[in-house]
């Protein structure tokens, strides 16, 4: 897949995240699907966060950890809607 710009990230970012309320996405996911780095992602799900809370359209959270709180200072973290 060639590489994506921003915009385009997070367009499919938040189609993913609207379309599965309640799911959790590791940064991970997104990481392997555009081929980013996790620092990257988390910027774009940054702005993605501000952007839905600013026009009141949904609140996206991160959670540390796979599921739970991690074991060894690992910072995992994982994406809701």
């Amino acid at each position: 897949m060639e590489k994506l710009k921003r915009g385009q990230r997070m367009a499919a970012i938040t189609k993913m995240l609207t379309g599965s309320p309640g799911r959790r996405f590791s940064y991970a996911t997104f990481c392997d699907l555009f081929g980013a780095a996790k620092s990257t992602i988390s910027e774009d799900v940054e702005l993605c966060r501000q952007t839905l809370a600013q026009l009141d359209l949904g609140q996206v959270r991160t959670l540390p950890g796979a599921g739970a709180l991690p074991k060894d200072g690992d910072a995992t973290e994982q994406l809701t809607l």
